[in-house]
């Protein structure tokens, strides 16, 4: 019986005539078997169910659909539109968390196997529409209220893929087009015809203002003087450097309702720049700074440049230094250092790589006896059906197989969760559990073809191109396989999406899992079913 995954693509379609709420949803999907290939030319019996509340909540509306995949494994349906097993589409409540399960059955299948349950975070504005503005107006103008009535403006107008704010008709130039004010309803900045002026303290000056300035505090109406100003011949930063004691110059600090001195973060002077960050022992990640390229994408971790972070300095190109470099501690080429490769007993070699203290495997275990020779009973792993795709993601193991013997090679071992704690500390520093955004980019290997085009991440879920692998770690989204307890069967989830590592069972029975979707690092407790998942050894110390 074949193993299958899914990737979802959610389109929306629009809203089919003024207050009218369509009661569908399209909805693509690409079909694959555990090993990445496509099931392509083949008929398929999809089923639906929404939950709500929670992944095991109740189906309030549960639909069927028989559709034929393409040759590129897509398969196409509208959700409302299939045939109705229980519930109604309508009475779906999409103001309560929604959760959408869905199953399939291939033609040689008797039954419908669950694919996984999925939370839908983005409910579709059209069904969540009661009620709304209704005016008539032009393409792109926007509506206010008078205090009686929805009104059509083009003073804010959408226009392409620009934003406009206009004047009115015989608009004052003396006036702002629009203003920022302060809770005191001071204006802090001012937009006029001719130029944007930022304000300290309320000046009395009239006339549109050129430029952008921010100049010192006056209670006079004569011009103050400017520190900072952009104009379009010159940008300039001035400092007093004539008066005895500190020099002036440049700073940025933080807000503060206190009369203390406050926190300053930058600082420029004639004799030297100083960049300062939060280094206390508060929560989450720590302050830092960094310089990176403009971005249009979503991910977490932009392309930086350069970083410097508490406990790092990253340059992510050639430095060059035309002078002396002087360094007091180690020079390291990089987090991981390459290390002998590892042959286990059937052959096998893979790579290796020191991390800190300690050597972890640089790729999945795909063995298939324990240290001693003895073979594996094969009802406890799972091997892919193509040797490329187990040279990428290695075998799957059961709980069972991992505990009967030491599947690693003599010398290595499972990790256990303090071998894993050890090197998420090294990668992520202490308080990695609120900052492992970070233990994903440096761990995890970045979308690339691995080997015969076979990649290591799913681009329909996420290209993970975010990654740095600075560790030499390598983690891959081999994903999960699942054993059938009634029919002894396998099928896979979430290929290409996660990345699943054993930790060493003692008592609770726990894995590691690197998130591409939220591009994190978690340890959790199997709740349930019989899952296998892929081995990394660790070095015996």
């Amino acid at each position: 019986m074949k193993s299958i995954k899914l990737f979802v693509a959610l389109l929306l379609i629009s809203v089919m005539g003024m207050g009218q709420v369509p009661q569908k949803i399209a909805y693509q999907a690409v079909l694959r078997n555990a090993d990445g290939t496509v099931i392509a030319d083949e008929n398929v019996d999809l089923k639906i169910n929404f939950r709500v509340a929670s992944l095991n909540g109740n189906v309030v509306y549960a639909e069927t659909h028989n559709v034929d995949v393409n040759k590129q494994g897509i398969v196409s349906i509208i959700l409302g539109d299939g045939n109705p097993v229980s519930g109604s589409f309508v009475d779906i409540p999409w103001d309560s968390e929604v959760f959408i399960e869905i199953l399939v059955k291939t033609q040689n299948q008797n039954d419908f196997i669950s694919l996984g349950t999925s939370q839908l975070v983005s409910v579709p504005y059209a069904l969540m529409a009661k009620n709304g503005v209704s005016t008539i107006g032009q393409p792109g103008q926007t509506t206010y209220s008078n205090g009686d009535t929805w009104i059509a403006s083009s003073r804010i107008s959408v226009s392409d893929s620009s934003v406009n704010i206009a004047p009115g008709a015989n608009h004052d130039p003396e006036k702002p087009i629009f203003t920022v004010t302060n809770s005191q309803g001071q204006v802090v900045m001012a937009v006029y015809e001719s130029g944007v002026r930022f304000y300290v303290e309320e000046e009395g000056a009239k006339g549109a203002k050129g430029g952008f300035a921010v100049g010192g505090l006056s209670t006079t109406k004569a011009s103050p003087d400017y520190y900072f100003s952009v104009n379009p011949s010159n940008t300039s930063i001035y400092f007093n450097n004539s008066v005895k004691g500190a020099k002036g110059g440049f700073a940025v600090g933080g807000l503060s309702t206190t009369k203390s001195d406050t926190a300053i973060y930058l600082t420029v002077k004639p004799e030297e720049t100083n960049v300062f960050f939060e280094n206390s022992n508060i929560k989450g990640a720590k302050g830092g700074f960094a310089v990176g390229g403009l971005s249009t994408g979503k991910s977490l971790l932009p392309g930086y440049y350069f970083q410097v972070l508490p406990d790092s300095t990253y340059v992510a190109n050639t430095m060059v230094s035309y002078g002396n470099m002087m360094v007091a501690g180690d020079v390291l080429t990089s987090v991981g250092v390459a290390d002998a490769p590892l042959t286990d007993v059937d052959g096998n070699t893979y790579k290796t790589v020191k991390i800190g203290q300690q050597v972890w495997m640089a790729e999945n275990l795909r063995t298939s006896s324990y240290f001693d020779g003895t073979p594996i009973d094969p009802a406890t792993y799972y091997k892919l059906t193509k040797p490329d795709s187990t040279i990428v993601f290695g075998h799957m193991y059961l709980v069972s197989a991992i505990s009967a013997k030491n599947v690693c090679p003599t010398g290595w071992h499972v990790p256990t969760i303090e071998d894993w704690s050890a090197l998420f500390t090294f990668v992520g520093g202490p308080e990695y559990v609120t900052n492992s955004a970070v233990l994903f980019k440096k761990l995890s290997e970045p979308y690339k073809d691995v080997l015969n085009g076979i990649y290591n991440w799913d681009p329909v879920s996420d290209p993970v191109t975010y990654a740095t692998n600075e560790t030499g770690f390598s983690a891959r989204g081999a994903g999960v396989i699942i054993r059938s307890a009634a029919t002894s069967s396998w099928y896979g989830q979430e290929v290409g999406m996660n990345a699943y590592f054993w930790v060493n069972p003692s008592g609770q029975t726990s894995y590691v899992v690197f998130s591409s979707s939220l591009g994190s690092v978690q340890v959790q407790n199997v709740s349930s079913g019989d899952p296998a998942y892929p081995v990394r050894c660790v070095k015996d110390n």
